[in-house]
């Protein structure tokens, strides 16, 4: 199947009667969002984000790579509220978590699975660079990134996949656990004082306190990409 370079990217250029293709709508107040996905061996995107007839957003994604793991967009069925709409971008090693406001307003952030703290505030979104971790914060209540970290090679020691990545809540206070055993290898405490990420080592974390990215693993294979190669 044939898909033109990154520039002249177009989805009537794209659809053979080998593809297979999904159309998904949403309503976000007056507010509606386009996900078109072409799927014929490879995997292609289009997003867009319309306002009353009016064009406001428009993002495609040319030949996506599952690597090994699940591909293509996704709408988690877990909302963070009402103030935002999540799409999920899984493959090519780069997941992004997009944030549509409810001017339609559109935020990419790198990271593809998150953990929404328990009061709504915070998002904690973890990204996968080639085997290198990173973690990235945003305020849910003033719309902006409060932390952003770049790859990091301390956390490629233990960060493999997103399974291996944890995190827990005491009072305010939020630990990210890196690690797959029962005693996670780093334990990271987030402080809100200077929005950073700091390593803690005072605190031992049993399993059932211990909560997994969202959205699961498992729950994104079946983003349209990845059910279509089964």
């Amino acid at each position: 199947m044939f898909f033109p370079p990154a520039g002249i990217f177009s989805f009537e250029n794209n659809v053979r009667d080998s593809a297979k293709t999904t159309i998904s709508n949403y309503h976000f107040g007056n507010i509606e969002i386009k996900i078109k996905q072409v799927f014929g061996g490879e995997c292609s995107a289009l997003l867009e984000i319309t306002k009353e007839g009016r064009t406001l957003h428009k993002k495609e994604y040319n030949n996506i790579e599952g690597l090994g793991r699940s591909f293509g967009l996704y709408v988690p069925d877990k909302q963070p509220d009402n103030k935002y709409f999540i799409i999920n971008k899984h493959g090519d090693y780069d997941g992004r978590t997009l944030l549509i406001d409810r001017n339609g307003n559109l935020t990419d952030l790198p990271g593809g699975y998150y953990y929404i703290t328990k009061d709504k505030h915070y998002l904690f979104i973890e990204h996968e660079i080639d085997g290198f971790g990173s973690i990235t914060v945003f305020d849910l209540q003033l719309g902006k990134v409060i932390y952003g970290d770049i790859p990091d090679e301390a956390f490629n020691m233990v960060y493999g996949a997103p399974e291996s990545i944890k995190y827990s809540q005491k009072n305010n206070d939020v630990y990210v656990i890196f690690g797959y055993a029962d005693d996670a290898d780093k334990i990271y405490k987030y402080d809100f004082k200077i929005n950073h990420l700091v390593l803690y080592k005072k605190i031992k974390i049993s399993l059932r306190d211990k909560f997994d990215p969202y959205p699961n693993p498992e729950s994104v294979k079946n983003c349209t990409c990845t059910k279509n190669t089964n």
